[in-house]
């Protein structure tokens, strides 16, 4: 079994972690996404280690992710990309936010999930954007679109510009969720298409 079919597995097995982490998160709490509030409110309370669990295990994930890029793409760049995600999406969970969210602590937080989810969209468009004759890759080129609108609207909803009436809290959540989901969705795509070309060539991926 080569070094990149054991990360893309470790990769995949990360992201199931991090679903369920995150199902176990909701169905506890009673509140399903979009959530009442912002999603860094599920770190709080006896519950919170499911929410650094699912942010951790996604971190996990993205890491796989610049691996194989970085074997199977050949690329650092992509992999420095993907490699920025992970440590955002890890700071993140390590760092919890607080019920006010007006600490230092909220600061550290919200700039590592800024940093892993706007890093995934760029990881995931140059990872796929060259290999867009597969339908994979235009996947992931479909939701890296869908995440990065999300975060656009996101951004306007926190300067209180929201053009669909649904209120400043309730479009926060409502497009991090959207965010969120997008971007797990990418890195189970990019997982399967990078694994599938590292089999393809399992000579030059060999360790």
């Amino acid at each position: 079994m080569s070094s990149t079919h054991r990360v893309a597995q470790l990769g995949l097995w990360s992201t199931h972690l991090a679903v369920l982490s995150a199902v176990v998160m909701q169905a506890a709490s009673g509140d399903w996404l979009p959530p009442e509030v912002s999603m860094s409110q599920y770190a709080n309370g006896p519950l919170g280690w499911t929410f650094a669990t699912a942010l951790g295990a996604l971190g996990v994930a993205i890491f796989c992710l610049a691996y194989l890029a970085s074997r199977v793409r050949r690329s650092t760049p992509v992999a420095l990309l993907l490699g920025l995600s992970g440590a955002g999406f890890a700071l993140a969970a390590l760092v919890p936010a607080s019920v006010d969210q007006r600490t230092t602590a909220d600061a550290v937080h919200q700039a590592g999930a800024t940093l892993g989810l706007v890093f995934l969209i760029l990881g995931a468009c140059a990872v796929a954007v060259p290999l867009r004759s597969e339908t994979t890759a235009r996947s992931a080129i479909t939701f890296a679109v869908l995440a990065a609108t999300s975060l656009v609207l996101l951004a306007a909803a926190a300067y209180g510009i929201e053009p669909f009436g649904l209120g400043a809290q309730h479009a926060w959540a409502l497009y991090q969720s959207i965010a969120v989901v997008c971007e797990v969705v990418i890195v189970y795509l990019l997982l399967v298409m990078l694994s599938r070309r590292s089999a393809a060539c399992p000579a030059s991926t060999s360790p």
